[in-house]
């Protein structure tokens, strides 16, 4: 099962990447985000979702924030504290540049 700690008085969760890595998120997200196996790739979590012979890498974060701002009109999710596994919504900001 999914592990948790507190971060700054807030309850993070860690979501298991394999080979001991993690990716951390918040409450809010944890139970949708378990659904999925997610792996490290280049320090991001990701997952593979496949359509026929065509195979789609999704980014963790990219979700995250997606869910925070209500809809997808940005290019770059940026991690305030440089964590590219640290996924909980306050560590995520959207940037066009």
């Amino acid at each position: 099962m999914r592990d948790l700690y507190e971060l700054e008085s807030r309850v993070i969760y860690k979501i298991p990447l394999g080979h001991g890595k993690f990716a951390l998120v918040d409450k809010d997200d944890v139970m949708f985000l378990c659904r999925w196996n997610w792996r490290l790739d280049n320090g991001y979590a990701v997952r593979d979702e496949c359509a026929g012979s065509k195979k789609k890498i999704i980014l963790m974060h990219r979700i995250v924030l997606e869910k925070k701002l209500g809809h997808s009109d940005f290019e770059i999710a940026h991690h305030e504290n440089g964590d590219r596994a640290d996924n909980h919504s306050d560590n995520l900001q959207a940037t066009t540049t």
